[in-house]
């Protein structure tokens, strides 16, 4: 199932679906975006969130779980990388700002 976007759309990604698909449908006889004619993102999709999610505590646990599993040296790195990269792009910007003045 297509969702019509032009990438989809493009005549070399329609010319290797028909090579690489079978029964592959063209794109003027694809229907419009639909629920019921896309059982992936809607039926597949929400049994995976039932099994997935099965209460917000939980899924609030699982969070919590996997934060405090994480490598305390990692993070500390991660976030000290970041808080860098910003003071750099706030030193840029506020130059560029004084120039164009």
């Amino acid at each position: 199932m297509q969702d019509s976007a032009s990438a989809h759309r493009a005549r070399e990604t329609v010319n290797i679906l028909y090579q690489e698909t079978p029964n592959f449908i063209p794109p003027d006889l694809w229907p419009p975006n639909s629920p019921d004619l896309n059982p992936v993102d809607y039926e597949i999709w929400a049994l995976m969130q039932h099994r997935v999610y099965h209460s917000v505590d939980e899924l609030k646990q699982r969070l919590i779980d996997v934060w405090c599993g994480l490598n305390s040296r990692l993070t500390t790195w991660l976030l000290t990388t970041g808080v860098e990269d910003f003071e750099r792009a706030s030193v840029l910007k506020e130059d560029t700002s004084k120039r164009v003045k």
